[in-house]
């Protein structure tokens, strides 16, 4: 009799222990990154001025650029696209003779900061680099 209650306890106790020990059935929350609001963004270039910008992406796609330093304010608007965390965006002045610019940069949903470059047209390298915070 004691034996048989002593297999009897073992096997309880095996079948609590496995069931234990099961995987749980709830997945990962899946990391979603956005870009959207106003950053305030650093640019560093090889040749003049740094300049101070804020970069304001909107719903949708569209984009905003007011560039206020010292020596100029100006304001550009363009698209943007992100993939994961990564951002492009293209923009062009409104004043017509500043030109078209596209720039690059990987986006950090925990730390709030974006760093990439800026560059000509539909290049995003040569113009210079930026560090933006949210």
């Amino acid at each position: 009799m004691k034996k048989n209650m002593f297999f009897l306890i073992s096997g309880l106790a095996a079948i609590l222990f496995v069931a234990s020990c099961s995987k749980s059935d709830t997945p990962a929350t899946p990391v979603t990154y956005t870009v959207v609001g106003k950053w305030d963004t650093y640019i560093t270039r090889p040749v003049g001025p740094s300049i101070n910008y804020s970069l304001n992406f909107k719903t949708g796609g569209t984009f905003a650029l007011d560039a206020t330093s010292s020596s100029s304010s100006d304001l550009a608007t363009g698209a943007w696209v992100l993939s994961a965390d990564s951002v492009r965006a293209t923009y062009t002045y409104a004043d017509g003779v500043t030109g078209t610019y596209s720039l690059a940069g990987k986006y950090s949903s925990d730390f709030r900061t974006m760093n990439g470059t800026i560059g000509y047209g539909s290049n995003t390298s040569g113009y210079g680099t930026f560090m933006s915070t949210k």
